[in-house]
């Protein structure tokens, strides 16, 4: 329920764009299961385009090694802890790119 709100309120601030894809990773299989169930669903304010038509996200799911050795450097890829705290710097990024804001 609070994923749907949290979509909801996206798409309101940035009504000139929808969510497409949702990229997941890790093994979280519930995690997989609520986001394809939300995907699947009849919810009038995901992935609907200009015209109404209902276009449901994608779920991809993603392995960390899939883009670890493209996106992080040597020292990044030395500890668990550290490729985790440069992954959140890259999603932060992207986040800001793609929405012109920076999210913490």
């Amino acid at each position: 329920d609070g994923v749907l709100k949290l979509m909801s309120q996206w798409e309101k601030e940035y009504s000139d764009s929808r969510i497409t894809h949702i990229a997941i990773e890790g093994a979280d299989v519930h995690l997989r299961q609520v986001w394809k169930e939300i995907c699947s669903g009849d919810h009038n304010m995901i992935g609907n385009d200009n015209n109404g038509h209902h276009s449901p996200p994608q779920v991809l799911l993603v392995r960390p090694e899939e883009w670890r050795a493209d996106l992080l450097n040597a020292k990044e890829k030395l500890s668990g802890a550290m490729s985790k705290e440069a992954a959140r710097l890259i999603a932060r990024q992207i986040v800001a790119d793609c929405s012109g804001k920076l999210h913490e």
